[in-house]
């Protein structure tokens, strides 16, 4: 063998040599669909993959909230009415990007529903940069965890978690 063709075979080498050691991280799809595993009030498994419901942020699964002078479950509330709002339907969800942890930053719906959306008009969810007005309304009507006090989520978690 000649040196050229030496050198095409070195080079086809380290190629595959570099896949091999730094295989190429996962595509993000632009839009998954198919059955889906609550997680909490703002995250999902769906159709394999972990999911983050863009915009809002939900009372975490050991939160727990005030109404009437008493202690309340508010984050399993907030997960049982998105688990409502599913009811074993197929939720499609479209990708806006990843977050730091590799989840699916996504916009989910479930027949038309913007899950995203009703889980803040509902007062399940407070608005994480979208969704305000819908906000406004759930505080307006004392809805979900408007029903009473509570911490929001992200101050929860810095204290908690």
């Amino acid at each position: 063998m000649n040196l050229k063709t030496l050198s095409i075979i070195a080079l086809v080498a380290l190629v595959a040599a570099l896949n091999w050691l730094f295989p190429e991280s996962d595509e993000t799809p632009a839009n998954i669909a198919g059955s889906a595993r609550v997680i909490d009030g703002d995250s999902l498994i769906v159709d394999g993959y972990e999911v983050r419901m863009v915009g809002i942020d939900a009372p975490e699964g050991r939160q727990n909230c005030q109404r009437r002078g008493r202690s309340w479950p508010c984050g399993e509330e907030s997960s049982s009415r998105l688990r409502a709002l599913i009811n074993r339907k197929t939720v499609t969800c479209d990708v806006e990007g990843r977050d730091r942890f590799g989840r699916l930053l996504s916009i989910c719906n479930v027949g038309g529903n913007n899950l995203n959306r009703a889980q803040v008009r509902n007062g399940w969810a407070v608005s994480y940069g979208r969704f305000k007005k819908e906000e406004r309304m759930a505080k307006a009507n004392k809805s979900g965890i408007w029903s009473g006090t509570f911490q929001r989520p992200r101050a929860w978690r810095d204290k908690n978690l």
